[in-house]
């Protein structure tokens, strides 16, 4: 609530800057609200259950897991926030806009690291393969890409490697479970709304940080395309170790939260 409808809430009258400093004097700060997941208590029971199940992993066991994910890159304007230098009255100027375009100006990409290793990224080709479905992710993920990069480390580490995904549904469904039982691909389910169980979602934060970095922005698939490649490939085996080599203080964040949310 606003400071005011507090004070209201609580009988008490007195102006916005006297409030804010009788808060300010106890500690709180008003600041932007951080977005997460929705979690209920079955989503923090899961979250809780998982921790607990892999509270004695180390660094080295979560280096055995290969893990995957999808993102969306905007293929024109910028998806954080953009600062501008200008005098006042020219805030809708063309030069002083971020132009907003359809949902649709996206492009899909998908892409797996293991320690601090990565695997080739997949572009998904909209135009030929259809929207992602459970068919369309094994022809052209899962076979082409992922089941040779899993195959190869598996066989460098001597051991079958785990494959952790998402709940999206062309991973949960039955004829992508049959190809990858087929293939003896084991799977480490991660619990729902837990991005913070998967190192690979601050490889996609690093990721859009520099291709909002480029200038000139690429503009189109096929400059975007090659922005994207470039900039996944200079993504450094220390920044991967460094991501998936936390995972056991995120575990402990999540059991000391019962769950619930964690800072990563």
């Amino acid at each position: 609530m606003p400071l005011l409808e507090v004070a209201a809430a609580c009988g008490v009258q007195a102006c916005q800057k006297t409030l804010r400093r009788a808060f300010q004097m106890e500690g709180y700060w008003r600041r932007v609200a951080r977005k997460k997941p929705f979690l209920d208590e079955r989503k923090k029971g899961l979250r809780l259950a998982f921790a607990m199940a892999h509270r004695e992993w180390t660094r080295e066991d979560w280096r055995r897991v290969i893990w995957t994910d999808e993102c969306y890159v905007w293929l024109s304007g910028h998806s954080s926030r953009v600062w501008v230098t200008r005098r006042p009255g020219e805030e809708y100027d063309d030069d002083c806009l971020v132009p907003k375009f359809s949902k649709h100006a996206t492009i899909m990409v998908w892409g797996a690291i293991l320690g601090g290793r990565k695997c080739a990224p997949v572009l998904w080709d909209k135009d030929n393969w259809g929207t992602i479905t459970a068919r369309s992710y094994v022809d052209n993920v899962l076979i082409p890409v992922l089941q040779p990069f899993w195959q190869r480390e598996s066989e460098h580490a001597a051991h079958p490697l785990w494959l952790m995904e998402d709940g999206a549904s062309a991973h949960r469904a039955h004829y992508t479970r049959r190809i990858q039982e087929q293939y003896g691909i084991p799977k480490l389910n991660r619990p729902p709304a837990s991005p913070d169980l998967n190192p690979i979602e601050n490889v996609w934060f690093l990721l859009k940080d520099r291709l909002n970095k480029r200038y000139p922005r690429p503009q189109g698939l096929e400059e975007m395309g090659q922005a994207i490649r470039e900039e996944w490939e200079g993504i450094s085996e220390a920044h991967l170790l460094r991501f998936v080599d936390s995972m056991p203080e995120r575990i402990q964040a999540i059991i000391a939260a019962s769950g619930g949310h964690t800072r990563w």
